[in-house]
């Protein structure tokens, strides 16, 4: 889930100390210089600790915590048995999978055997692959929410995986055979596409079932994803950050944070609404009616 792919002739070996330390293969820089050079920046944030060359390392305690927290709501969610409680808890899973895999591409295996690309290759197609494939998941679970597909169904998961396995596919093409627009159809546009329709049925289905108490958590969810995104685009907040708090923390922390606290507000919303479905529930005719003669034949025994 990053921004930059593995260059298999980068040589921005770093060491790690000082938020600014300037010893970076020769190049040298005030903190000004380092915030505003994307080269300097990403020498910045490396480090080196006892030979083994560590890539972002303030990323590696948010990976971690989103494979917790995506496994916990899984095996949370699994067990409830209610409508697509299966397709979200492979979503929740999904999600501290793919951060991960993040933490192990954008962190720990940067550095590591340059010359093996093919090994780097894979790890960036699995990490990007499970990113652009959760977009897609959201795509089908709004379809399942509006009742287009069924969890129950075989052609739902015949989509899915025939989807996932396109989406890999291409990522393959992007990395091996160049495919120049791979990165934006695969990652900008199946994202937007995915996670924008699931955001609009949702907004939908709470106007329609007037379930205003559902809407926060969604809301809550939308902001926090809204931040990250605007975190990681907005040059301004990067370099303000990179200045007043450090150039570690100016890379892809906040996006990662947000992604782990984003996750678990879709979990409360899912909850939500199914607390809020099985509110509304009311009963038939034919339940009112096997009440009302259980009633009158315990009435007429006492």
């Amino acid at each position: 889930m990053h921004q930059s792919f593995y260059n298999p002739n980068s040589t921005n070996y770093t060491y790690g100390g000082d938020p600014f330390g300037s010893h970076h293969h020769g190049h040298h820089g005030t903190p000004s210089e380092i915030c505003t050079n994307s080269t300097l920046l990403v020498q910045c944030d490396t480090w080196n600790l006892n030979g083994w060359v560590i890539q972002s390392p303030e990323l590696i305690p948010t990976c971690i915590g989103a494979l917790i927290i995506g496994m916990t709501l899984a095996r949370k969610t699994f067990p409830m048995k209610t409508r697509n409680s299966t397709f979200y808890a492979m979503i929740f899973a999904t999600v501290g999978i793919m951060m991960t895999s993040a933490m192990i591409c954008d962190c720990l295996i940067y550095h590591v055997l340059p010359q093996y690309k093919n090994i780097h290759y894979f790890v960036n197609i699995v990490d990007v692959g499970l990113t652009s494939t959760i977009g897609y998941a959201f795509l089908i679970a709004a379809l399942l929410d509006v009742g287009f597909l069924s969890q129950d169904s075989p052609i739902t998961w015949a989509l899915y995986f025939s989807g996932a396995t396109g989406i890999f596919y291409g990522w393959y093409l992007v990395f091996y055979k160049n495919w120049e627009a791979g990165f934006l159809i695969l990652y900008m546009v199946v994202i937007a596409i995915g996670c924008g329709t699931w955001v609009i049925v949702q907004f939908t289905l709470i106007i329609l079932d007037k379930d205003w108490r559902s809407l926060k958590w969604l809301l809550f969810a939308g902001a926090h994803g809204g931040f990250g995104l605007y975190s990681i685009m907005s040059r301004k907040l990067i370099v303000w950050i990179c200045e007043n708090v450090g150039c570690h923390w100016a890379t892809n922390f906040i996006w990662f944070v947000v992604t782990d606290t984003a996750i678990y507000f879709i979990y409360r919303y899912y909850v939500s609404r199914i607390e809020f479905a099985k509110g509304s529930v009311k009963p038939n005719i034919t339940q009112v009616a096997n009440e009302s003669n259980t009633s009158i034949h315990y009435n007429a025994i006492n």
